[in-house]
Order: structure tokens, then sequence, then C-alpha cells
């Protein structure tokens, strides 16, 4: 069976569940239009275009659903607890709290790249950040020391960021990448 035909039946389904759900079939590729058990789910996947600007709690979702996965089966597949995935789809979590790893870790089990589901602050954290930290100290002609001072943290700290030991929080990579901010600040921050 084509997918299209899928999320009609599941409309059809919708329909005959005494619920009136205004969607039209689409007869586009919807070969990521899993089964969806919930006709909000269909709604969701129907609508959302994700890019930049979508906040990573609807990307977590619609990666799941596009791969077809429920919160208990992708969350054992990522090695995380159901009740985590929940927190994380449901905006309980902070962006800057989440995990870099876990989200790649989710678009990766879902067949999305690696990076989709993050926002630009953990974009920067999955791609070397201690080597762009260090890019950024050298090009500005400053010592460890100095961009320790200059960011308000301790000489082991910048050390640690360089060596990718640690994370630099969100606040501190505004200071030092403010581009960054361009498409995250929606947020109140990266």
């Amino acid at each position: 069976m084509r997918s299209h035909k899928r999320l009609t039946l599941l409309v059809d389904d919708a329909l005959i569940a005494n619920k009136y759900y205004q969607i039209e079939p689409v007869h586009v590729n919807t070969s990521k239009v899993a089964v969806c058990k919930k006709p909000d789910d269909v709604l969701f996947l129907y609508n959302l275009q994700p890019d930049d600007n979508t906040p990573i709690k609807d990307k977590l979702r619609y990666v799941r659903l596009s791969a077809g996965y429920g919160q208990k089966e992708l969350a054992e597949i990522v090695g995380i607890d159901r009740v985590t995935l929940t927190r994380l789809e449901n905006g309980d979590v902070s962006e800057d709290n989440m995990k870099t790893h876990i989200l790649i870790d989710i678009a990766h089990a879902c067949g999305f790249d690696r990076t989709f589901c993050c926002n630009r602050y953990h974009t920067f954290i999955a791609c070397d950040a201690g080597k762009r930290i260090k890019t950024y100290r050298r090009e500005h002609r400053l010592t460890q020391a100095e961009l320790a001072k200059k960011l308000t943290v301790a000489l082991t700290t910048v050390k640690r960021w360089e060596r990718n030991v640690c994370k630099p929080p969100s606040d501190k990579v505004q200071i030092m990448f403010p581009e960054l901010i361009a498409s995250d600040n929606r947020q109140g921050g990266l």
C-alpha cells in the first residue's frame, strides 16, 4: 500500500471515530509518514515544515513520527528512558539543558541528518566546539587566561572547553559567536 493511501486511511479512521479533522489526502512523497496511531500525529506531520526556527521539541516529535516510532520504542533504541523522551518532546526541558548527544542519537536513529534536531548552539557543540573556541581565541590574539577573564570563567574552564572535555554554556558561546544568536534568539538564548 502506498504512503498516501495510508494517510487517507488514517484520516478516514479519524472520521469514523466521530472526530472531524480537516485534512486533505496528500499526494506527495509521504513515505516517511509511517502508521500514526493518533489523528493529532497525522495533523502534526502534515502541517509541520521544520526549519532553523522550529523548536527542538517539535523537531524531536517530527523525526520520531516520521520514522514510525512510538516514544517507548525510540527511547529503547536511543538508550534513554521513555519519560526523558516525553519531557524533551513536551518542552519540559529547556533547549539549553538538552544533551547534544541525545539529540544527535535521536535524529540518527530516525534516519535524519545528525544535527537535524539541534539548534545552532547544539550544532556548535556537535561540530568540534573546542577547535572553534581555540580558533576564535587565536584570531582575536587572546591567551587562554585573557579569554577566561573576558568570559569571567576560570582558566582551567577554557582549557577544558578547548580539549572538548566539557561544553561551554550558551551565554558564553553568545559572547564569542554572536552570529549564532540570529536565528535562535526566539527562545531567549541560543
